[in-house]
Parts: C-alpha cells; sequence; structure tokens
C-alpha cells in the first residue's frame, strides 16, 4: 500500500513516470537488470527485510 502512495507522490511532484517492480528481491544488491531494457533512469529499491542465519 506504501508504494503506491510513494509512487503516486513522486509523479505529482517531479512529473516524472513511475514504476513499481513487484518481483522477487533477495537483498540490496539484487539489482533487477531487466530495467536496462526500459530504458530507467533512476532504481528505488526498499522493503528489505534481515535475513537471519540458521544454525
Amino acid at each position: 500500500p506504501k508504494a503506491l502512495e510513494i509512487a503516486n507522490y513522486l509523479e505529482e511532484k517531479t512529473k516524472a513516470k513511475v514504476l513499481i517492480w513487484a518481483d522477487t528481491c533477495f537483498g540490496g544488491c539484487d539489482i533487477p537488470y531487466e530495467l536496462e531494457k526500459l530504458k530507467v533512469d533512476l532504481l528505488i529499491q526498499f522493503g528489505h527485510n534481515e535475513f537471519g542465519y540458521s544454525k
């Protein structure tokens, strides 16, 4: 729900077109390289959960 609110805010304030990418993410270094084909200028990645270690 927050992603849509943030996207709408950014579009209103910057006149940019915002894309919400909802694919899997395995950490901050897991960049969706498929976005290169869409010629994305900026990637903002958020919502990462801590991955705990199991013994």
